[in-house]
């Protein structure tokens, strides 16, 4: 299994953050890093309390939810 510098994680985990907000797709093309990696460290940083955003399309879906449930307008 490949090892990876913490300059490498928090040049991923900057990407996935506004206003660059790249998907883990296309990181994964970009750097070369498999993309279950990057899910990986991304639920890691949430469970750490990281604020690490989903993709666009994600959020979009969790609002329309939650407009659908009445929870926001």
């Amino acid at each position: 299994m490949r090892r990876y510098s913490e300059a490498v994680k928090a040049d991923v985990r900057r990407r996935m953050s506004p206003p660059h907000r790249q998907s883990v797709a296309q990181i994964s093309a970009e750097l070369g890093i498999h993309i279950v990696t990057l899910y990986n460290w991304r639920k890691a940083w949430r469970l750490q309390g990281e604020v690490v955003p989903a993709s666009e399309k994600a959020r979009k879906a969790v609002r329309e939810a939650m407009v659908h449930a009445g929870l926001i307008n």
